[in-house]
């Protein structure tokens, strides 16, 4: 999980919101002055903040077969001290997958204390605290103090980022670029661009420099 640098609403979202007054997150794909408006909001997030990477996984989303969503990274529903359902900064967009991301969060937190301890992507730097081990699982880092270590393991359990696939997809990486030892690391993020896991493919850099 790394870290997304929102931009600020689309014009179209702010009209929406201050104009036709929306009530609940289904009215985003019924609005009458901007029609498609909910799926242009979400290619707009996922092109021009999340460069095409999974909000949670990163995983690259750009051909995947699975239905996206905007996720609310607080929960609607839930009683915050202001309605979360409309802040742009709490979207971030994730595949429709019930083994992790968005969707295996939604159904495992329940809790508003559980969001004092769940790393937020868009406000911290979940990568600074998550490292990785040669197969490709997940763990907190070894190196930060006790509360980190803490926030970091309970983000990657309740995101499930553990889950195989996403091991197996993190291992993948790993072994290409053990194998590309004739190619600079600018060459090799720019061959892997497309296969998504940057903070693995940094990982796996700094480990190659150092052997």
């Amino acid at each position: 999980m790394i870290h997304i640098v929102k931009g600020a609403p689309l014009g179209d979202f702010t009209d929406f919101v201050q104009n036709e007054h929306p009530t609940n997150w289904d009215d985003i794909h019924h609005s009458k002055r901007h029609p498609g408006l909910g799926k242009k909001c979400r290619e707009h997030i996922l092109l021009n903040e999340q460069n095409v990477l999974g909000g949670y996984t990163e995983r690259p989303l750009w051909n995947t077969q699975t239905d996206l969503h905007i996720d609310h990274f607080k929960k609607k529903g839930m009683n915050w001290p202001q309605d979360v359902t409309w802040e742009w900064d709490n979207f971030i967009v994730e595949d429709r997958n019930p083994n992790y991301g968005a969707c295996y969060k939604d159904t495992h937190t329940s809790d508003m204390a559980d969001y004092d301890l769940l790393l937020n992507p868009v406000s911290e730097h979940p990568e600074r605290l998550m490292t990785y081990l040669p197969d490709g699982q997940i763990m907190a880092r070894t190196d930060i103090d006790k509360q980190d270590s803490k926030r970091a393991t309970f983000t990657i359990e309740r995101f499930n980022l553990g889950h195989e696939s996403l091991r197996q997809m993190r291992y993948e990486i790993m072994k290409q670029i053990e194998s590309y030892n004739q190619l600079t690391d600018d060459e090799i993020r720019v061959a892997l661009e497309s296969q998504g896991f940057p903070s693995v493919v940094e990982w796996a850099l700094q480990v190659r420099a150092i052997l």
